[in-house]
C-alpha cells in the first residue's frame, strides 16, 4: 500500500498500476474476488497501453482468474463467463509463448484445462493437460516456483 501512495505522490502511474496488480493478487488469494476484480479493472487500461508484453499477459491471466472465481455475476451465466475467459487465457498464452515465459505458460495451460473441464470439453482439456505436461517435463516446477506469487 505504501508503494501505491508513493507512486501517487510522484505521479508514476504505471508503477502504481503494477503495485495495484500485486494488491489485487493478494486479495484474490484471500478470497476477496470482487474487490480484486474491481482493482484490476481500474488499472487494466494503464497496463494494456503502457505495459510490457509480459506485464500485459500477467494482468490478463490474473483478470481471468478473478472472472472465474467470481461466482455471482449478475449479467452473465457461468458458461458465458467460462467461454469469455478462454479468449483472455489464450491471449495470455500467446504472449507468454512469444516471450518464452514457460512457467507462466504452464500456469495458463493449467487454468485453461480447468475451464475446459468445467465446460465438459474433454478433448480440449486433455490437449491443454498434454501441453502442460510437456512443458513441465522440460521446465519442472520447483518449490520456489510454487511459493512465488503473481
Amino acid at each position: 500500500m505504501k508503494a501505491i501512495v508513493l507512486c501517487k505522490e510522484h505521479h508514476i502511474q504505471y508503477l502504481q498500476a503494477l503495485a495495484t496488480l500485486y494488491v489485487s493478487n493478494v486479495q484474490l488469494m484471500m478470497g476477496l474476488t470482487h474487490q480484486a476484480k474491481a482493482l484490476i479493472e481500474s488499472v487494466m487500461i494503464t497496463i494494456l497501453s503502457h505495459g510490457s508484453m509480459y506485464d500485459k499477459a500477467r494482468a490478463q491471466l490474473l483478470y481471468a482468474k478473478c472472472c472465474l472465481r467470481t461466482t455471482a455475476n449478475e449479467n452473465h451465466t457461468r458458461k458465458e463467463v467460462l467461454l469469455s475467459t478462454l479468449g483472455i487465457i489464450a491471449t495470455a498464452i500467446e504472449k507468454f509463448k512469444s516471450l518464452e515465459a514457460y512457467k507462466r505458460m504452464k500456469d495458463a495451460y493449467y487454468l485453461e484445462a480447468l475451464v475446459y473441464n468445467e465446460l465438459g470439453e474433454t478433448a480440449e482439456r486433455n490437449s491443454c493437460a498434454r501441453r502442460f505436461k510437456e512443458l513441465d517435463a522440460l521446465y519442472p516446477t520447483t518449490s520456489q516456483d510454487v511459493a512465488s506469487i503473481f
